[in-house]
């Protein structure tokens, strides 16, 4: 790696050290930054309604809205799926993963606050009514 220095404006420290391959100089102007290493692509996100059961032995109550977004970070394709609901959410290289990993995260956090019914914060009381009220084993 190597680092060069830039003269940058009066109004800061004289020179600024930066990473020679990710500044782009143009007629002295500050350095414009570019990561190679984290690109992210955001398309408008869709949303659409969870109306299956998360799993075997669950039904939902009220279908779940879901937001997916793709994310491009480091060459890699990801789709998360994320509930404003509950908030949860589930990453998978296509939709239908990202989806499948949502659902066996709501029946992880309905096993998980179940079973710690005693001691959960107020805040994990409210998830956890909110929880109930969509989902229930059968």
């Amino acid at each position: 790696m190597q680092l060069v220095q830039i003269p940058y404006t009066t109004a800061t420290p004289p020179f600024v050290l930066v990473r020679a391959d990710h500044v782009s100089m143009d007629r002295w102007r500050p350095p414009t930054f570019t990561s190679p290493q984290y690109t992210t692509v955001r398309v408008p996100a869709p949303q659409v309604l969870l109306q299956e059961p998360p799993a075997t032995g669950w039904q939902l109550l009220e279908p779940i809205p879901l937001t997916l977004e793709v994310d491009q970070t480091e060459g890699e394709v990801r789709v998360v799926a994320y509930d404003t609901l509950v908030n949860v959410y589930g990453v998978g290289a296509t939709a239908a993963e990202a989806i499948s990993d949502l659902k066996s995260m709501l029946v992880d956090l309905y096993e998980e606050l179940e079973a710690s019914q005693a001691v959960l914060s107020p805040s994990l009381q409210q998830q956890w009514r909110r929880l109930r009220s969509v989902m229930a084993r059968i």
